[in-house]
């Protein structure tokens, strides 16, 4: 009864409560998208063994500040540093053509590694394995590690691909595994694409290439050891290939560690605190327009109170009255903002990557918050209705048959809600006639006990 009367209420009054509902909205989702990003981003962490472990080297000399890495210092690399585990190397080499009997040609996105990169990360694949050491060497085998989506897309899931051979740019290749599910290479969190195709480096280990800076590569720490100890050890080691003679002085080449944290969130992370900070304090403001506007409803509505009061309606009556108003106002305006948010992560730009799997369950905390503010609101004015009125330079990749993608990457827009004082104009609905005309109408539930009331006199 309370619940059908709180409708009927809200019905004849849609100027408030549609500026409370989008009030709460507009608020909740804006919140809600930015704690989502910043979590995805920020908080959760990265789907690897130990990440706090793992660390990115670069190159750096006199005409770039940030390059990548040459085949010949990988190994250098991983033969004489003293404080990495385990170093790493891949190559992002675009896209390549996937065909077959099992279906249409399409385009994903390959790449390739050395056979230890699975290893470094701390990952196991999802079925099968990863290439060994003795095909990643110069005319080893043709294989390929396939990706999870593209596996249950493309051939449902079945386990029996391992092993199978492919069709990958008209050249057949044998399926030694599959990627592990959500995998992703460590600098494509902010990539709609992640790598489906991986196959081995088959580097010359020989006789590697020193000039061509053309790979990414990873090192596992040991236990105890931060990125700037390392980069210490290999800016060390490149004063030594200088002095060699390996690169000329005037090159000024020195190498860095960056941990895998820092380069995944660390140009982000000062714009996404700055915009937690915004969203948080949107958040208290809508919280306060709000409460405003009930405290402005309760002041208008104490003439109708104060003759339920007449009526014999109690306390706990008039609040189960305004409670039931307020929660029926707070769970709109939270769906709403929560498909807001929804729709914002998903479809915003630089939805991909980190971001894809932002909308969960969990999200609503901030919507539950701000729900909380909204009741307490509700409270405070339920209260008063109870009395009288008163957030480079690059070159190919390592073969011709993966070429470097398209670079993705993902901005968040700033979500700006405006309000402004003239919210205040959709409240006064000639309340008090109309609670008079409700009083009159005698389907209507009055929240008072009709034995108590004393007969008119006068017939």
């Amino acid at each position: 009864m309370t619940l059908r009367h709180t409708l009927r209420s809200l019905r004849h009054r849609p100027g408030f409560a549609g500026l409370v509902i989008l009030t709460l909205g507009l608020g909740i989702g804006a919140a809600t998208a930015i704690f989502t990003v910043v979590n995805a981003v920020l908080l959760k962490p990265l789907p690897y063994r130990d990440p706090s472990g793992l660390a990115m080297i670069w190159s750096k000399w006199s005409n770039f500040d940030k390059t990548w890495v040459s085949l010949a210092e990988y190994a250098d690399y991983q033969r004489q540093t003293q404080l990495f585990e385990d170093v790493a190397l891949w190559n992002t080499g675009g896209e390549v053509t996937l065909t077959g009997p099992e279906g249409h040609a399409e385009s994903v996105s390959g790449a390739q590694a050395t056979a230890n990169l699975l290893d470094v990360l701390g990952v196991t694949p999802a079925a099968g394995q990863m290439f060994s050491a003795a095909e990643d060497v110069p005319n080893g085998p043709a294989v390929v590690m396939v990706g999870y989506d593209l596996w249950r897309r493309r051939w449902s899931g079945d386990p029996g691909l391992v092993g199978k051979t492919i069709q990958v740019d008209g050249q057949p290749y044998r399926v030694s595994g599959i990627l592990p599910r959500d995998f992703r290479l460590p600098l494509e969190f902010q990539s709609r694409n992640s790598v489906q195709l991986l196959g081995p480096v088959q580097m010359d280990r020989s006789a590697p290439s020193r000039g061509s800076h053309c790979c990414y590569t990873i090192g596992r720490l040991k236990p105890g050891v931060t990125a700037g100890l390392a980069s210490n050890e290999i800016h060390a080691l490149a004063t030594q290939w200088t002095q060699q003679g390996l690169y000329p002085v005037d090159m000024r080449f020195q190498p860095f560690a960056v941990s895998l944290d820092d380069e995944v969130t660390g140009p982000v992370r000062p714009a996404l605190v700055l915009l937690v900070a915004a969203v948080t304090l949107l958040l208290v403001l809508t919280c306060a327009n709000v409460a405003n506007l009930m405290l402005t409803r309760a002041s208008d509505r104490g003439r109708e109170m104060a003759v339920r009061a007449a009526l014999g309606a109690g306390i706990r009556d008039m609040l189960r009255l305004a409670l039931g108003e307020s929660l029926v106002l707070g769970l709109a305006g939270g769906a709403l903002g929560l498909g807001l948010a929804w729709a914002g992560v998903r479809r915003g730009p630089g939805a991909g990557g980190r971001h894809r799997d932002a909308v969960r369950a969990g999200s609503v905390r901030e919507g539950a918050a701000a729900r909380s503010g909204r009741l307490a609101a509700g409270r405070a004015g339920a209260e008063r209705r109870g009395r009288p009125p008163a957030g480079p330079h690059r070159p190919g990749g390592v073969r011709d048959g993966l070429r470097r993608p398209p670079a993705g990457g993902c901005r968040a827009d700033d979500a700006h809600l405006h309000q402004s004082d003239a919210h205040r104009s959709g409240i006064r609905l000639k309340e008090r006639a109309h609670a008079a005309s409700l009083l009159a109408r005698r389907e209507i539930q009055h929240g008072g006990e009709r034995e108590r009331v004393l007969p008119d006199p006068r017939g």
